[in-house]
């Protein structure tokens, strides 16, 4: 049988600890290549360039053939 609560908790204690979980908007850094959004301290994922040196190949946005 597992452990029951000796007192109850206020409204006010369970809503304050709620709060702070909560979804937040990430952080987003523009390209200076292509101007495009990327995340910080990561290659562009449109051009590939990171600290204006090519990283990877940029990827394609042509679509997938279809049968």
């Amino acid at each position: 049988m597992a452990p029951q609560p000796k007192k109850r908790h206020a409204k006010s204690r369970t809503r304050t600890r709620k709060s702070a979980i909560k979804l937040v908007m990430p952080k987003l850094a523009k390209c200076p290549k292509c101007d495009n959004l990327k995340f910080p301290h990561r290659a562009c994922p449109k051009c590939g360039y990171y600290s204006e040196k090519s990283i990877k190949s940029p990827v394609s946005t042509s679509q997938p053939k279809s049968a």
